[in-house]
């Protein structure tokens, strides 16, 4: 049950059709809790640190940092990682991972806009949400940047 899972830091949340989802930044995992039951899950990261597991199962990723969270009108989970300086999409009906903005964890000074969302560096992104047309609005922190982006297309 939800109210048994003690979480490290939980600090991003969605809502979408009675399903809470829940990001642990401390805990390099993602979280959904059925609200008619309270019954818990772990969807994505395996509470490793790290940035792993792009184009498989979320359940075997790593994350650093993930942050808050936004579920898109298709299902698809994007959160932004703090820490790893990158938003990744986890899509809940194919059960997959994906990096779609961000350039990684080493990279993250601001080289400006205009380029594909996974050749600009991002700097400490916490919070995502879907805008017109399936893009993203997110914020790029210590770029002190509010960002735009049309994720890539899946290459699956």
């Amino acid at each position: 049950m939800a109210s048994e899972q003690p979480f490290i830091t939980p600090q991003g949340l969605a809502l979408r059709e009675g399903q809470l989802w829940i990001a642990s930044p401390s805990g390099h995992s993602v979280w959904r809790v059925e609200l008619s039951s309270g019954r818990i899950f772990r969807v994505a990261g395996t509470g490793q640190q790290g940035h792993t597991g792009d184009g498989g199962d979320p359940l075997k990723a790593t994350f650093d940092g993930p942050r808050g969270m936004w579920m898109t009108s298709t299902g698809v989970l994007c959160i932004p990682e703090g820490e790893n300086n990158v938003i990744r999409a986890v899509d809940t009906v194919h059960r997959t991972i994906r990096t779609i903005a961000g350039v990684g964890p080493k990279q993250d000074q601001y080289t400006g806009d205009g380029v594909p969302a996974l050749k600009a560096p991002i700097s400490q992104p916490h919070g995502v949400l879907e805008i017109e047309g399936g893009q993203l609005l997110f914020s790029d922190t210590r770029n002190h940047r509010v960002r735009v982006l049309k994720p890539q297309p899946s290459s699956e």
